[in-house]
């Protein structure tokens, strides 16, 4: 089993971020992750778009019931890729 636990820095937000394995998987590995950071009280979750073999790309969503606006401040992302 290979594995990868590790942070980014705080400078995911709304626009696509791109996290970078220190190894290659030998197929797109699970990934889990979570926003470890409240640097803006508006509701969000974290969301990947793609998922390659030494990279995926995540970002933050913001939920829409209250206004259209869905730019976000940057956060720290937590996350474990097993393969």
């Amino acid at each position: 089993m290979t594995y990868e636990v590790a942070k980014t820095n705080n400078a995911v937000t709304n626009r696509n971020y791109t996290i970078r394995f220190s190894s290659s998987f030998r197929g797109a590995p699970v990934f889990v992750a979570d926003i470890q950071t409240l640097d803006e009280a508006d509701t969000c979750n974290l969301r990947w778009k793609y998922k390659y073999t030494s990279y995926v790309t995540v970002y933050v969503a913001e939920e829409k019931s209250k206004s259209s606006y869905t730019y976000h401040t940057t956060e720290v992302v937590g996350y474990i890729s097993i393969r």
